[in-house]
């Protein structure tokens, strides 16, 4: 069972509402498919060299998006990569409480504190 929570990502094209994996093992905010974010219209930002779960060194290609998740909406780097779910990581969760129940598979997201 993968724990997910739904997230829209807005680019300059579309928007894209889906259900993002938790991977408490990424430090970043979200990863996306490139191809959905070529159909969004998000643009490159930056390449980056990060280290993969598997430790693995890779150049990775960024984009700025507009992403609600938990009811708030902000401006985060999103990684794109070829996995076809998307995931969100540690960096979007920061301010969060997360618990999962793995019994019946359901992960719940309490934002403890407003952005600002």
């Amino acid at each position: 069972m993968q724990p997910t929570v739904e997230i829209e990502i807005v680019g300059t094209r579309k928007s894209h509402k889906c259900k993002a994996v938790i991977d408490t093992g990424f430090t970043g905010y979200v990863t996306l498919h490139q191809d959905i974010a070529k159909m969004l219209g998000l643009e490159l930002v930056a390449v980056q060299s990060v280290i993969l779960g598997n430790g693995r060194k890779v150049d990775a290609v960024f984009c700025d998006a507009a992403v609600t998740f938990c009811g708030e909406s902000a401006i985060v780097p999103v990684m794109l990569n070829r996995c076809k779910k998307a995931m969100i990581g540690t960096a979007l969760l920061a301010d969060c409480s997360l618990s999962i129940d793995f019994e019946i598979g359901e992960a719940k997201v309490v934002r403890k504190s407003k952005r600002g």
